[in-house]
């Protein structure tokens, strides 16, 4: 990566929302009752794991906190489906 990537990186780590902002977030209140407050925190610290994992390869990603309550969305559905 060259310092120009370094920087966009940085600047997108920054931007991630913390667990507690979004644990606190009235957007991600539905899912936390549907899910359960373990298999939500769960899923959300393995989807934030995983965009600082990519981000720091190098991929743009979106992070603002709807983007991530979709993704979150989608791995409670995998988690809870047989």
């Amino acid at each position: 990566m060259t310092a120009y990537d370094d920087t966009m990186a940085n600047d997108l780590l920054r931007k991630l929302p913390s667990v507690d902002r979004i644990l606190n977030s009235s957007h991600s209140q539905a899912l936390q009752e549907s899910a359960g407050k373990s298999l939500f925190l769960l899923c959300l610290r393995e989807e934030l794991d995983k965009l600082r994992e990519r981000i720091r390869k190098g991929e743009t990603l979106p992070v603002d906190e709807k983007s991530i309550l979709e993704n979150v969305r989608e791995r409670v559905e995998r988690e809870k489906s047989p």
